[in-house]
């Protein structure tokens, strides 16, 4: 016959937990989910921001290269008028293939868009704000920059040199700034010129 103790023994470990036990397990695994699904929480909005922020980078960073690049290898400029709505900037460029191909390239900003596109021919420039929406969109949500109270051109031409300024928001609040000119290595373009744009 087992031993009155082996019996004591057998019987609580057929026992089980009793409710405290079960309670107090319940509460630390309730409060080690709440961290675990805070600390996802916390990565999946700073996945967000560093998501947004970069979007907003890469695009302000796409207008700068596109229209440094067509600065640069520009011959002839020609901006729009202060205030007109969309503000239009469109350079004769050269292309960087062996054999020179020359072709009318053009910007437009209008309410934070900013797009381009490039022709064999030249550009009208008398643009809209409909017949600019079929151009390829480079930003959208640009601001100008501001003087006091008022918006700076996001183009502007001076001297065979074009200065670039706006601002592309983020959702942190921080805007990404661009704030950058490019001059033209190329020699003006001789009268007849083709394309003329």
């Amino acid at each position: 016959m087992p031993a009155k103790t082996d019996l004591l023994d057998h019987e609580r470990a057929e026992e089980g937990f009793t409710l405290i036990e079960l309670l107090v397990y319940m509460m630390l695994s309730l409060i080690v989910l709440v961290l675990v699904a805070g600390i996802f929480v916390n990565s999946l909005k700073a996945e967000g921001t560093v998501r947004t922020s970069t979007e907003a980078s890469t695009a302000a960073q796409l207008v700068a290269q596109s229209v440094g690049r067509g600065a640069r290898n520009a011959s002839d400029f020609w901006h729009s008028n202060p205030g007109v709505t969309p503000e239009i900037l469109i350079m004769r460029t050269v292309g960087s293939a062996a054999t020179p191909t020359w072709y009318c390239e053009a910007w437009s900003y209008d309410s934070g868009d900013l797009r381009t596109m490039r022709s064999t021919g030249a550009i009208p420039h008398t643009q809209t704000s409909s017949s600019v929406l079929r151009w390829t969109l480079l930003a959208s949500g640009a601001q100008p920059l501001f003087t006091s109270t008022v918006a700076e051109p996001v183009f502007k031409v001076a001297n065979r040199q074009v200065e670039l300024k706006f601002t592309v928001p983020t959702a942190v609040g921080q805007s990404v700034l661009i704030n950058t000119s490019s001059t033209s290595r190329q020699p003006p373009s001789t009268t007849g010129a083709m394309p003329s744009c």
